[in-house]
């Protein structure tokens, strides 16, 4: 059946053109052995003798396939293995479009044998302009310059960041390493500068040497202040300073001076060296500090640089407070008072003052010889008030002394006492 079905097939593909051997390798790639070839070919009765004009294609459908060595998988894995020639063909005429184009690239910027060059690399150093006429003035800390980097295809710019300077006797190297990173200490009035700086290729340009004149100097004045958050005192304080110079010569002295207020200001510590960017030690007394009261004590501050830059007196205000806070123990209800001693029993009230105008806190407690034991901390002051209740059944019987500590924002401290005899059933 199948190799009658072929030869019909192979019969009606010579009549449209094919030939014999195209027709024949078609069924050899779909597995037919020759002896089946020859028995297709001798019962087509080949006789045909002039070929007709042939098919645009022909399709593998139109083929009868063998009913038992010929199975659709072996055609689709034939179908398979020619897509995959397709894609490996493809990847590699990419690859060497890829690597024509590097050729290219590197040839354009390359110099060839005939010495023509394409390069748009920067290939100009920069132009330097520095000072102003014959004096160079020093401010913000670096040297007066402009730079201006001309390239003819490509332009990278200038990187400020490698400027150099040396200092010369006539002309300027043009020698990058013959110039170092100076400082403006390192420099002096009526010396020839000259500078560098390179390109953002590396390409340095050099300018022509200036003459430092009478103004080269550091015009930037010192900053001073206080990092202090100190703001009311009660005895000697520490205050804080930081000191910075934006031009460059850097900080060489700093000095204060404390002055006091009661009527007016008088200055009780004159204007004395201190360490810069350090602490300092403002005393409560006739050297600093002395008058009590709010805004008092005033600290005044400031630096020079190393040119000799003064800078602005800078100034804080502290206040002062001398006085003790008030603390009283005035009563205990109900009790006996016998011989200046409290006979207590029960729960009883405690009553007393405790303030100040910069009041922060009271302690209550009470304590014998062996031990003490805390009744109350409070932040709220009581001016012939109640203090605490206080339950004595806790407490053992005998005497026992009552201890109120008063606080204020100063650090000043007042401390009241009264002796109790605790006798409960």
């Amino acid at each position: 059946m199948a190799i009658d079905d072929t030869v019909g097939w192979y019969k009606k593909q010579r009549e449209e053109g094919f030939t014999k051997s195209e027709l024949i390798q078609m069924l050899k790639e779909l597995g037919y052995s020759d002896s089946q070839l020859h028995e297709i070919v001798e019962k087509a009765s080949e006789t045909v003798v002039q070929e007709q004009p042939k098919k645009e294609s022909l399709s593998y459908a139109e083929v009868p396939l063998r009913s038992r060595s010929t199975s659709v998988s072996d055609i689709v894995q034939n179908e398979i293995s020619a897509l995959w020639k397709i894609i490996i063909f493809g990847l590699i005429l990419v690859l060497l479009i890829i690597g024509a184009a590097i050729l290219v690239v590197y040839n354009l910027n390359s110099s060839g044998e005939n010495g023509l060059s394409i390069n748009k690399a920067d290939n100009m150093p920069p132009k330097l302009t520095a000072g102003l006429g014959s004096n160079w003035d020093f401010y913000s800390g670096s040297l007066g310059f402009s730079c201006d980097d001309s390239g003819i295809d490509y332009i990278s710019g200038c990187n400020t960041s490698s400027f150099r300077f040396m200092v010369t006797e006539s002309e300027c190297s043009q020698s990058y390493s013959d110039y170092s990173r100076l400082t403006v200490l390192d420099l002096n009035q009526g010396q020839l500068v000259c500078v560098t700086v390179k390109d953002n290729e590396g390409t340095p340009g050099f300018s022509s040497p200036v003459q430092l004149g009478e103004k080269y100097k550091d015009l930037v004045k010192p900053l001073s202040a206080s990092v202090n958050n100190i703001e009311l005192i009660s005895q000697d304080a520490i205050i804080e300073f930081t000191d910075t110079d934006g031009g460059g010569s850097g900080i060489k002295e700093c000095y204060y001076q404390v002055s006091s207020f009661g009527q007016e200001w008088i200055v009780t510590m004159p204007w004395a060296k201190r360490n810069c960017n350090s602490i300092a030690n403002v005393v409560v007394g006739n050297n600093g500090c002395k008058h009590n009261g709010i805004d008092t004590c005033m600290i005044e501050f400031y630096a020079i640089d190393g040119h000799g830059n003064k800078g602005d007196v800078q100034s804080i205000k502290l206040s002062l407070d001398l006085t003790s806070p008030k603390a009283v123990i005035s009563s205990i209800t109900p009790s006996d008072l016998t011989d200046g001693i409290y006979l207590l029993e029960g729960i009883v009230t405690i009553k007393g003052t405790a303030s100040d105008t910069n009041f922060k806190e009271y302690l209550l407690e009470y304590y014998t010889s062996q031990f003490n034991e805390i009744l109350t901390i409070s932040t709220t002051p009581a001016n012939s008030e109640t203090l605490f209740l206080w339950d004595t059944t806790f407490v053992s019987n005998g005497q026992h002394k009552l201890k109120l500590t008063v606080t204020d924002l100063a650090g000043n401290t007042k401390v009241s006492e009264l002796i109790v005899f605790v006798q409960n059933d």
